[in-house]
């Protein structure tokens, strides 16, 4: 058997050798229909029962009445700054609503997130945006290039996008807290 070797040319510990590692990234595939938002309302509620250093985004509801498209909001878990994320596309419209230049904005409020340190990085979605290469996909990027665990809610159609994106070195966690906060404690214990 080969000794691993760490990038100094020593010898790696044993310990190192004989643990697992926990995967840092993490998709929590829901089916479509499944409240995803209430899920990581919830997780994000019990992470801050302890002293984590939490950024990212999850998506809730706006007080404004639920027939206008500017009442889905993406909610800073920094800052507590919230973004409309819908465009007003007029009534009969179809297709997408969700708005670029909105999704553009929490993006670089998201990017400066980075300038402090990040226990964990919770984006609420990898959807069809982050699938074409847009979106919050170089947060998701960036945060895999710093070593930053991220949790993101991916639905079901998107799962294989995702598993592309990750190549590997994520996981696919069941839309259930106790399995996430359960990855959570193994990422916090490594």
């Amino acid at each position: 058997m080969i000794s691993p070797t760490n990038s100094l040319g020593g010898d790696v510990d044993n310990k190192a050798e004989t643990s697992v590692s926990e995967p840092r990234l993490a998709g929590i595939v829901f089916r479509l229909g499944f409240d995803i938002d209430r899920l990581l309302s919830d997780v994000v509620s019990q992470l801050r029962k302890d002293p984590i250093r939490l950024a990212g985004v999850i998506q809730k509801i706006g007080s404004e009445a639920a027939a206008t498209p500017r009442n889905l909001l993406l909610h800073g878990l920094r800052g507590g700054w919230e973004l409309p994320i819908l465009q007003d596309r007029g009534q009969g419209a179809r297709g997408c609503r969700l708005d670029a230049g909105a999704l553009a904005e929490a993006a670089a409020r998201l990017d400066t997130a980075f300038s402090e340190p990040i226990d964990l990085l919770i984006v609420n979605r990898f959807g069809r945006a982050e699938s074409e290469g847009h979106g919050l996909r170089n947060i998701f990027e960036r945060a895999a290039a710093d070593g930053i665990p991220l949790l993101v809610g991916v639905r079901e159609d998107y799962e294989d996008v995702w598993k592309a994106f990750h190549g590997g070195l994520g996981t696919q966690l069941p839309p259930e807290s106790e399995a996430v906060l359960r990855w959570w404690q193994a990422i916090a214990q490594a």
